[in-house]
């Protein structure tokens, strides 16, 4: 035996349908669009550091940070091993920055160099390492093979730190001057 149902009930199921049509439409939306993914926080977080080779994914004008951490019982100024590497899944040529420190209960934020390969330059202003060419789409740089324990600062040695690795992307096609106040391709 068949049952009708009724005409609320009906419009119930057809708005619902409709409204969940709607939703996956907007996600589909958003998600091909790359607002998603720019939105996206990095999953990597509290890694030892040396432990992996970090790759950094910049899409577009963003930035992404890593965090490792460390005992404060390792000596001022010895250097860790950490690779990381940069790459460009946006789809244009992009200017590059990067900074490592590590957050103290009494110092604040404490820099802590890094041990950069070629085309990186520090600016001491702002500390920031800049990197000195446009980094291609879908190319990649290495930005160092090791960060430095900050000589100037006594960590305790019974506690464990972060040090937190910040790397931001902006399309070559933005004034760099405006935004971060130097120009990556004139450092020196």
């Amino acid at each position: 035996m068949k049952t009708r149902v009724e005409g609320k009930e009906r419009f119930g199921y057809i708005f619902t349908i409709c409204v969940l049509g709607l939703l996956l439409a907007l996600f589909l939306t958003l998600f091909f669009t790359g607002v998603l993914s720019s939105l996206a926080v990095s999953p990597i977080t509290n890694l030892p550091m040396g432990e992996r080779q970090l790759l950094v994914e910049i899409n577009g004008t963003q930035s992404s940070v890593a965090a490792f951490s460390f005992n404060g019982s390792i000596i001022p100024g010895e250097k860790l091993p950490q690779n990381i590497n940069i790459k460009n899944q946006g789809r244009g040529d992009l200017f590059l920055r990067a900074r490592a420190y590590v957050f103290t209960e009494d110092q604040g934020r404490v820099e802590m160099p890094l041990e950069v390969t070629s085309n990186w330059i520090k600016n001491e202003e702002d500390d920031y390492y800049y990197f000195s060419s446009y980094l291609p789409s879908n190319a990649s740089i290495g930005l160092g093979s090791k960060i430095i324990i900050n000589p100037q600062y006594a960590f305790n040695s019974s506690k464990k730190y972060e040090v937190c690795v910040v790397v931001e992307g902006l399309s070559s096609t933005l004034d760099a001057i405006n935004i971060w106040g130097v120009d990556p391709l004139a450092i020196e």
